[in-house]
């Protein structure tokens, strides 16, 4: 939409998703990354995932899931879409994470699904660095700057309990604490200590 004419400028229907590419019609998840392109994911259980739309081209390139190939997403119900101070950006899913290499139109997957199983928050860190909020996980991680580099923090290190509570984001304060609703309150972790 024009905001000045409130004219509707272009739509996009799954129905003609030959013509654009998009083939969802329930996009949830919303993203304008750094560089300008945007992208909208699926959050269902199906085989759409994440697209991205190409400006110059008017239509949109298709991300899934595929078991046969190791740089694609790790799973195809999209959480979220964040990116690290870098202006890298990592796809938290149902089933993991996965960290966008954009000069090779690529994705890493991170491997570590008995604590990153099922990724639905995240808060930016430092230094390429960032901190994941998992349901049925190890608790709080700390991932990057590499995908498969990851420190956990679960309740042997205070947390009252490993699980985020379910629809809960992860909110970092102006002092660097993590408030992380979980399934028996709240903990706030100081994450400069």
């Amino acid at each position: 939409i024009d905001l000045h004419s409130t004219k509707l400028l272009k739509k996009y229907e799954s129905i003609n998703s030959d013509v654009h590419g998009l083939e969802s019609s329930l996009l949830f998840r919303l993203f304008l990354d750094s560089r300008g392109n945007m992208w909208f994911g699926d959050p269902r259980d199906n085989d759409l995932g994440l697209f991205k739309y190409i400006e110059n081209e008017n239509r949109f390139k298709h991300y899934h899931y595929l078991a046969a190939d190791t740089l694609s997403l790790v799973n195809n119900e999209v959480s979220f879409m964040a990116e690290d101070d870098m202006g890298r950006m990592w796809v938290g899913t149902d089933g993991g994470i996965s960290l966008y290499d954009h000069e090779k139109d690529i994705f890493y997957r991170n491997n570590d699904d008995l604590n990153l199983p099922s990724v639905h928050a995240a808060a930016k860190g430092s230094d390429g660095k960032m901190w994941f909020w998992a349901y049925s996980g190890g608790g709080l991680s700390l991932v990057g700057p590499d995908i498969n580099s990851i420190k956990m923090f679960g309740e042997e290190e205070g947390l009252l309990h490993n699980d985020m509570a379910v629809g809960a984001q992860l909110s970092k304060d102006d002092r660097g604490q993590l408030w992380l609703p979980n399934q028996r309150g709240v903990s706030v972790f100081d994450t400069n200590s």
